[in-house]
């Protein structure tokens, strides 16, 4: 979620079913604040020049790990432009 800043979180509550929008959002903000733990310990390391000394090489790493995510948010995640508010019931429940 913190990949692509706030317009995750507005994905989630727009596009999740009714019924299973406060299980989305449930999930999505777990797996936020895990992932905020993570890289709170690891990039310390990575920019810590008696460490791991990555330096600017830390944008790689995080450039290949935002790849993927991109790539399938792009293929698999539905457009919203012109949908109406019943959108996620047609969308989801079938």
């Amino acid at each position: 979620m913190n990949l692509s800043g706030g317009v995750s979180w507005a994905y989630v509550g727009e596009v999740a079913s009714s019924r299973l929008r406060s299980r989305t959002a449930g999930f999505s903000a777990s797996i936020s604040v895990v992932l905020g733990i993570i890289f709170g310990v690891l990039v310390p390391y990575m920019i810590n020049v008696n460490q791991w000394n990555w330096g600017l090489r830390s944008a790689f790493f995080f450039a290949g790990i935002s790849a993927l995510p991109i790539i399938s948010c792009y293929f698999v995640l539905p457009e919203t432009k012109g949908k109406f508010s019943g959108f996620d019931r047609v969308s989801f429940d079938h």
